[in-house]
């Protein structure tokens, strides 16, 4: 009777599906003024010089870190049920870190998927998307329990920055060089549908400088796969820029 029970069960529910954009894209959750934020290590003696009495205080205030929050809804519309908080937080000199943080439970650390370290480029702080409407963008799950929308415009409309550029998504492009998983490094000619063609990096991709070689036309053979090979099992991008500081 439990093994009846179940098969209905399994087959009453409906079906989880994820949903990938092809091209992929992907968001910099960068504030606006979060690089300036972290560029005031640099510029301390402009900020605080140190012939004024009042310099180890200005240098304390300046250097604290700067925190924004980004709610997380379940729906694409404002007042849908809010799930929890991210917080971003700019430490000058040192980075940005964000956690996810659900009303009455411990705060989750929320990694940047293309888990870059040096902030002072722009493949850094990027998160994958699953699907975007208009201003609204859907993040997968993990650290989430299901995938979550969020609205940048709605979230840091207030900030005292009329002229503030938000964030805008990204696409994956063709003829780079991206470090694709178990696909290793590889370069994409094209998105078709729900598939990608591409085909592996050769010596050639990445010259700096060099004369081209030749190279075999096994290197240059090309391969179709479904585009959710570019995902994982929760629908993070696992594909990224191979070479984000160039050569």
């Amino acid at each position: 009777m439990t093994s009846i029970l179940a098969l209905f069960l399994l087959f009453a529910l409906p079906a989880v599906s994820l949903g990938f954009l092809n091209p992929p894209q992907f968001i910099s959750l960068m504030p606006p003024g979060a690089h300036e934020v972290l560029e005031r290590e640099n510029q301390i003696e402009n900020l605080c010089p140190k012939n004024k009495p009042s310099f180890a205080k200005c240098r304390a205030d300046v250097l604290k870190p700067q925190s924004w929050a980004l709610p997380v809804y379940k729906e694409k519309y404002e007042t849908s049920q809010r799930l929890g908080m991210i917080v971003i937080t700019a430490t000058p000199g040192k980075g940005v870190a964000a956690v996810f943080t659900d009303t009455g439970k411990k705060a989750v650390p929320f990694k940047s998927d293309s888990d870059q370290t040096d902030w002072g480029y722009s493949s850094y702080f990027e998160f994958s998307l699953n699907d975007i409407q208009g201003d609204w963008l859907q993040l997968p799950k993990r650290p989430f329990p299901t995938p979550v929308w969020i609205n940048l415009k709605i979230a840091w409309k207030a900030l005292d920055k009329p002229d503030a550029l938000f964030p805008a998504p990204t696409a994956i492009e063709v003829d780079r060089i991206y470090a694709a998983g178990k696909l290793g490094n590889i370069v994409i000619t094209k998105f078709d549908k729900q598939s990608f063609t591409f085909r592996k990096e050769n010596k050639n991709d990445m010259l700096c400088g060099d004369e081209p070689t030749q190279v075999s036309p096994q290197e240059l053979k090309m391969q179709t796969r479904p585009i959710s090979e570019l995902y994982d099992g929760d629908g993070h991008l696992i594909a990224w820029i191979a070479y984000a500081r160039g050569c």
